[in-house]
């Protein structure tokens, strides 16, 4: 190990990438960014990715590993030794850094809940300021090794607890060749998921329904498990997510604007006879 203030690293800019083999701990010091995107095959240029040429200890205190450090990686030459830092090693970050990622992960899953879910009380969807309240009453632990998706799902149950929210419907529409077809899919409807399904229209041999969207697998999965009596059914995503926007808003109030004038009417006419 070699320590001189000439190897010291003012750490600006920098990742270290730190692997532990041996009993031995050896680090090299990256531009973050190229650091990632070489993991993600987006770089390929070994010297974009580098801020020295080293090998080390230490990369803050500027300790270089020596020689007799290399024998635990074999024959590897010094070149392909850097390579397997750079592609097995652990990208550390400061704690600041950390924070500041923690921080945006936790917008994103905030975002995702946002677009998936709406307010049960009048069918909107909620404002991402709203859902970030939500997860800080809840106070939902983010997990930086899981995804925002995967997260955003698993906290949805956790919000109920403040907030009336739940998954946004999904609209089918279900033709089938036969009324047998249709009876059957709407008892079994109406057995299994009476809570969390909508059939909106019931036509000849056509039924159109919003679901909560786990439903749409196990409803395809009848489908299959049943072909033989299911034959020529098809299921048609016609809107992945129902939610009630302001042009719906607008419609009602039309719509209620009309009926309440219409009740006026006949309220006079029956006042002057």
């Amino acid at each position: 190990m070699i320590k001189t203030p000439v190897n010291q690293i003012r750490l600006t800019n920098v990742a270290i990438i730190r692997l532990k083999k041996g009993g031995k701990r050896f680090e090299i010091a990256c531009y973050k960014n190229k650091a990632v995107n070489w993991r993600n095959k987006q770089e390929s240029n070994l010297s974009e990715v580098l801020q020295i040429d080293k090998i080390y200890t230490n990369v803050s205190k500027g300790e270089i590993a020596n020689k007799k450090d290399f024998k635990v990686f074999g024959d590897l030459s010094y070149d392909e030794i850097i390579m397997e830092i750079l592609n097995k090693g652990d990208l550390q970050v400061s704690e600041l850094e950390r924070d500041d990622q923690l921080d945006n992960l936790k917008k994103e899953i905030a975002n995702i809940i946002a677009q998936k879910c709406v307010n049960t009380t009048d069918g909107k969807q909620f404002p991402v300021s709203i859902i970030m309240k939500a997860m800080n009453e809840v106070n939902a632990k983010i997990n930086p090794k899981q995804t925002a998706k995967k997260q955003a799902l698993d906290f949805i149950g956790e919000l109920k607890k403040v907030i009336p929210i739940e998954r946004a419907k999904m609209r089918l529409k279900i033709s089938f060749e036969s009324q047998e077809q249709q009876e059957k899919m709407k008892d079994f409807i109406e057995k299994e998921h009476q809570n969390d399904c909508e059939i909106e229209r019931l036509g000849e041999r056509l039924m159109q329904l919003q679901i909560q969207p786990n439903m749409f697998r196990e409803l395809s999965n009848v489908v299959k498990e049943n072909k033989e009596f299911y034959n020529g059914v098809v299921i048609e995503i016609q809107d992945q997510q129902v939610v009630q926007n302001a042009e719906q808003d607008a419609e009602e109030e039309v719509k209620q604007s009309t009926s309440d004038k219409g009740s006026a009417k006949k309220k006079k006419k029956g006042d002057k006879q």
